[in-house]
């Protein structure tokens, strides 16, 4: 199963509060999506060291989340609280600054699904 993180760039700097944020020297994992990528895991009896991978689409249009057992040998490894995330190289450029959140969707009274979504980090000062 496969968790589109959806196209990259066109968004403003905007600031969240009251948002927990782990982050790193690039990309910022918040807590819900640490969570979320938590549960994917155990829910897929994944073992140790499993987490989630950001790469490109075989069209090189978008950005697609996996849970994946480990690192591909040349991807950058991001921790949150718990969740580790795997950059592609290419993904690892385009997620600079970059913060992956979850959202939680329903539509017409189906269950509701997470979602990830990749959104400018808040820059600090700004509101």
């Amino acid at each position: 199963m496969h968790a589109v993180a959806g196209p990259v760039g066109g968004a403003s700097r905007c600031g969240r509060i009251g948002m927990s944020v782990w982050s790193s020297a690039m990309l910022a994992i918040t807590e819900q999506a640490a969570q979320a990528i938590n549960a994917l895991v155990s829910q897929r009896e994944m073992p140790e060291g499993s987490g989630a991978r950001i790469a490109p689409d075989a069209a090189g249009q978008r950005l697609e989340l996996a849970v994946v057992s480990g690192p591909a040998p040349d991807d950058l490894v991001v921790e949150g609280p718990g969740a580790k995330v795997y950059l592609e190289q290419q993904a690892a450029q385009v997620l600079d600054d970059q913060l992956l959140d979850v959202e939680q969707h329903t539509q017409d009274g189906a269950q509701p699904q997470l979602q990830f979504a990749i959104v400018p980090q808040a820059t600090p000062g700004m509101h």
